[in-house]
């Protein structure tokens, strides 16, 4: 195993604080983080598979070029996000609103 597929011993476990995180280009796979609070972190480029994350909140988080597969997004709000090229199953989320907002 090379250094950049290296598995870390770091444990994520429901009702966590996590503050400054860098885990950009990370795989988070069959993971549990309910009712976790993540703030000012960085997951750029990382791949969510099979995660659980009822009832999180995140604030100041960048989730640029992630992926999310096998995720549930039910009851999800976004205010006050970029969305610009957000696909989701394979429709362009940002143009769609866009076509929203002209007609009203």
């Amino acid at each position: 195993m090379n250094e950049a597929t290296k598995e870390i011993g770091i444990t994520l476990q429901p009702n966590m604080l996590v503050k400054n995180a860098d885990m950009r280009q990370s795989t988070l796979h069959l993971t549990s983080l309910e009712g976790s609070v993540t703030a000012n972190s960085d997951f750029s480029n990382c791949q969510f598979i099979d995660v659980k994350m009822e009832n999180n909140i995140f604030a100041g988080v960048s989730m640029e070029g992630s992926s999310m597969r096998y995720c549930s997004l039910n009851n999800v709000i976004i205010e006050s996000s970029e969305f610009e090229g957000l696909i989701i199953n394979g429709y362009n989320i940002s143009e769609i609103i866009r076509g929203m907002e002209q007609l009203q």
